[in-house]
C-alpha cells in the first residue's frame, strides 16, 4: 500500500508510492513529463455523468477510498494510511476532439464542467476523513493520462481535455500557508486580505485582465512566475462550493476567455490551473475557526513558460522575467 509522510520540519505531506521505480525507468526529462505510468492505470469507471458528455471517472489509485487514517509513529516521524481519492473529469463529450484547456470549449461546456466540479466537490465534502479536495489542471505538463491510449471493452476513449480532482484526509502545504497569512492579516487588520487585494487591484487597474459581475482577474503584484494570473470573486466566500449558479455561469465564460488571451500571447504555452479554496470545516478542535471570516476562495493560473531553478526549488526565490504590469497588457491586447 502506499503511504502518507509527514516532513517533520515544515508539516508537509508525501505520498510515498508502494512501488519504487528503478533509475531506468524514469524518461528523459522527467521534471517536465513525469511517468504516467508511476501510480497504476485507470479503471474509467464513471463517477459522474454530467450535461453535455462531461462525465467522471475513477483515477489512478494513489489513494484508498476505504479504511481508517491509521495515523502512527515511526521513530521522530509520522505516517498514515492514504485516504482519499484521484478523479478524472473528462471535459468534452466522446467522439469531440478538443485542446487541453479550457479556451477549446465554449462557455456552455466549461459550464458543464464547473457544474461537475462543485457536484463532485460537495459530495467528496461529506466524508469526515477528508480535509482537502483540489481540483487542478496539468496543460502540456506532467498529466496522468495520455486518454487516447486508454481501453475499456474494446472501446477507445477519445482524446480531449481534462482534469482532476484530489480529495485528501490532509490540507496541502501551499494552502496552509495561505491560510495562515489570511488569519494573521485578519487577527491584524479585521479585514479578508483577499478582498483587500481585489480592492487593491480595481483602484491600481495596471494589473487587472478583466472585470465582471462576480469577478476580478489580474496579474498578481508579486507573481512566482510571468504571466501569473488570479480570478477571484468580488464577493467575500471562502469556499468553492459555495459559489452562486450565476457566479458559475460567469466563470464559465471568464475562464476560457483569459486562457485563450494567454494562449494567444504566449503561443500556447503549457500551464497549470488550480482552484483555492477553504478545508473540509467539518469541526474540528482549535482548527480554521475564523475561515468564513478570513479566507476567500479563488483560482490561479500558472504558465510554465521557463523550466524551476534552484533558486524556485530550493530558496523559494522567483526571479520575474515580464512584470506583471507588462504581462497584464500584453494579454489584455491579445
Amino acid at each position: 500500500m502506499h503511504e502518507l509522510r509527514k516532513d517533520p520540519l515544515l508539516s508537509r505531506w508525501t505520498v510515498i508510492l508502494e512501488r519504487s521505480l528503478k533509475p531506468s525507468e524514469y524518461p528523459p526529462a522527467a521534471a517536465l513529463q513525469g511517468s504516467p505510468e508511476a501510480a497504476g492505470a485507470f479503471s474509467f469507471s464513471v463517477i459522474e455523468q454530467g450535461q453535455n458528455g462531461v462525465k467522471v471517472i475513477k483515477g489512478r489509485p494513489l489513494l484508498a477510498g476505504e479504511g481508517e487514517l491509521g495515523r502512527k509513529g515511526e521513530g521522530i516521524y509520522d505516517k498514515m494510511n492514504p485516504i482519499g481519492t484521484h478523479e478524472i473529469v473528462l471535459e468534452a463529450a466522446e467522439g469531440r476532439e478538443g485542446r487541453q484547456e479550457p479556451a477549446g470549449l465554449d462557455s456552455r461546456q466549461f459550464k458543464a464542467v464547473l457544474d461537475v466540479y462543485l457536484k463532485r466537490f460537495r459530495a467528496l465534502l461529506q466524508d469526515p476523513r477528508i480535509r482537502y479536495v483540489f481540483i487542478f489542471k496539468d496543460k502540456g505538463l506532467f498529466s496522468p493520462a495520455p486518454l487516447a491510449a486508454r481501453k475499456e471493452k474494446d472501446k477507445t476513449v477519445p482524446p480531449g481535455p481534462y482534469s482532476e480532482i484530489l480529495a485528501t484526509a490532509v490540507i496541502p502545504d501551499f494552502v496552509k500557508r495561505e491560510l495562515d497569512g489570511a488569519k494573521h492579516y485578519y487577527e491584524y487588520k479585521e479585514r479578508c486580505i483577499f478582498c483587500d487585494i481585489v480592492n487593491e487591484e480595481k483602484k491600481v487597474g495596471s494589473r487587472v485582465l478583466a472585470e465582471t459581475g462576480h469577478f476580478l482577474a489580474f496579474c498578481p503584484y508579486a507573481p512566482r512566475v510571468p504571466f501569473e494570473f488570479w480570478i477571484a470573486p468580488k464577493r467575500h466566500s471562502c469556499a468553492f462550493e459555495e459559489a452562486s449558479a450565476q457566479e458559475i455561469e460567469d466563470l464559465a465564460g471568464l475562464l476560457p476567455e483569459l486562457t485563450g488571451r494567454m494562449s494567444r500571447a504566449l503561443g500556447g504555452p503549457a500551464y497549470n490551473y488550480c482552484i483555492h479554496t477553504a478545508p473540509n470545516r467539518i469541526p474540528r478542535k482549535n482548527l480554521w475557526h475564523t475561515l468564513g471570516d478570513d479566507y476567500h476562495w479563488h483560482i490561479e493560473v500558472l504558465p510554465r513558460l521557463q523550466r524551476m531553478s534552484a533558486l524556485d526549488l530550493g530558496a523559494g526565490f522567483h526571479l520575474i522575467t515580464t512584470s506583471p504590469e507588462d504581462a497584464a497588457r500584453y494579454m489584455r491586447e491579445a
